[in-house]
């Protein structure tokens, strides 16, 4: 499962990069998904790295970048439908 495990976890960084480049509410909807999945695809140890208090950030990486990704969701629903 850690091969699965790092595709995924890579993916979950490189989609909402993209969101936040393209900046489609969509792709950050999907960012926001793919960084809480990737988060905790990392901290339940399906990676083929540990999950210690060295390697947190790691972790976190996905799950903020998904976050971001979530404020830029409410900010297009903000401007464009309200």
């Amino acid at each position: 499962m850690s091969a699965l495990g790092d595709v995924i976890y890579v993916v979950s960084i490189l989609f909402p990069a993209v969101g936040l480049i393209s900046r489609n509410y969509l792709v950050n909807l999907m960012g926001t998904f793919l960084g809480v999945i990737g988060f905790l695809v990392f901290v339940q140890g399906y990676t083929d790295i540990a999950f210690s208090g060295s390697t947190f950030y790691l972790a976190i990486f996905p799950l903020l970048l998904g976050l971001v990704n979530l404020g830029f969701f409410f900010n297009w629903v903000r401007e464009e439908r309200i």
